[in-house]
């Protein structure tokens, strides 16, 4: 190990920038140098990017600067891409140096995942990031305004259909937005709301089976009365330019629209594959009960592309941003303490509970066994933002950047 002991964190999501932030409270300067990498030099807020797909909040209400949490003298941001890990040599490729480490954490996020279903990456939109979110915003107004703007003999109908593939969180949060906005479109462009046709196709049996049988009825119901119709159960096989075909119990059919958006799933970084081989599935790594590889106790894996299993259970914890701040805490935790000669603690995810979004109004929150509904379950969800943000960033970021001022924005 070398004199001053180097820390690399690979991305800046949740679980990458929980890490280097507490990191910088737990380690002194002079004890440890701290390394972020990431393509971008800003933090974003993933779990709020379904709002900014239908222009109900902007790019910077869901994105930060790095710089400003990660600062010297311990500590820097590397804006880089990664190309490869070594983990005999203990280097990290990236684009812009090679950096050796003793402490290496791997926390680099997702990717759409669209199970090989043909036509889905190129017709599809997605949500991975708030350029793709934006673009759907713009997608979606365009085709509005071209519907309102064409001579009625014209018109394509098509403008006014979305369909929506997934019926996971992502979409469930993203057809709330929907319910919120398409009303002040069609007031807007004056349409009636009567001509917009809103589908949801999933291959899932089960809707939401994070919740409860009876709250799952209340977010479907909530969302139908909104004017989404859904379709369960349905297998899509094709994505084309305007149609999404599908099989279900009904055979096959095929829905056509000019708003073609994919939710339907995510996996880990593919790097994942490259550095760790077979023992990686859908670019998550199964890790030992303190987050590190198997065979690695100098390398951390968490976030999205860790698999971790709590004692007891025979399946992973599912990944979302309240695990991935925990495994952050966790792991800068353990990182100082063998810093210090102290033993490791295993990690222990405690969930807190559940909170869906249903756009700037409504929701449905299940949290240590109770259910709350409505305004105040919305208002919830951005407290929940607001904690995550100081969580990862500090005070100074979860108030100035939007969470806090939307939880008193009545």
């Amino acid at each position: 190990m070398r004199n001053r002991p180097q820390i690399v964190i690979l991305g800046a999501g949740y679980a990458g920038l929980c890490t280097a932030h507490r990191l910088q409270k737990k380690v002194k300067p002079g004890n440890a140098m701290i390394t972020l990498v990431d393509r971008r030099s800003y933090h974003v807020n993933n779990i709020s990017l379904h709002e900014v797909a239908l222009g109900n909040a902007l790019a910077q209400d869901v994105s930060y600067d790095l710089v400003p949490v990660v600062r010297e003298p311990h500590a820097r941001v590397l804006q880089a891409e990664v190309i490869s890990i070594d983990l005999e040599k203990q280097v990290v490729h990236t684009s812009a140096e090679d950096l050796e480490y003793d402490y290496l954490v791997i926390a680099l996020g997702f990717v759409t995942e669209t199970f090989g279903i043909k036509g889905m990456e190129e017709h599809a939109f997605h949500i991975e990031n708030f350029i793709q979110s934006e673009a759907i915003s713009r997608h979606i107004e365009d085709r509005f305004r071209d519907y309102a703007f064409t001579e009625s003999l014209r018109r394509n109908p098509l403008d006014l259909s979305i369909i929506v593939g997934g019926s996971g969180f992502t979409g469930v949060e993203l057809l709330g937005e929907m319910v919120d906005r398409i009303p002040l479109l069609c007031k807007k462009y004056g349409i009636s709301q009567s001509l917009v046709n809103i589908r949801c196709v999933s291959a899932d049996k089960k809707f939401l089976p994070m919740f409860t049988d009876k709250q799952a009825k209340y977010i479907m119901d909530y969302l139908s009365d909104g004017g989404v119709d859904f379709y369960m159960d349905a297998m899509i096989s094709e994505a084309t330019p305007n149609s999404f075909k599908f099989t279900n119990r009904n055979g096959e059919q095929e829905f056509k629209a000019n708003t073609l958006i994919w939710t339907g799933g995510v996996s880990g970084s593919p790097l994942m594959k490259e550095t760790f081989g077979d023992a990686v599935r859908r670019g998550r790594l199964v890790v030992n009960q303190d987050l590190t590889a198997p065979g690695h106790e100098n390398v951390f894996v968490i976030g999205d592309v860790a698999a971790f299993i709590s004692k007891g259970s025979d399946h992973p914890e599912g990944t979302t941003a309240q695990i991935a701040t925990q495994m952050g805490t966790a792991t800068a935790d353990n990182i100082a303490r063998t810093l210090a000669h102290r033993p490791r603690h295993d990690f222990v995810f405690k969930n807190s509970g559940t909170v869906c979004s249903l756009g700037a109004r409504h929701g449905l929150a299940s949290v240590y066994g109770f259910t709350i509904t409505g305004f105040l379950a919305m208002r919830l969800k951005k407290f929940v933002e607001t904690l995550t943000d100081y969580k990862i960033s500090g005070l100074y970021n979860a108030i100035k950047h939007t969470r806090l001022f939307k939880l008193i924005n009545f």
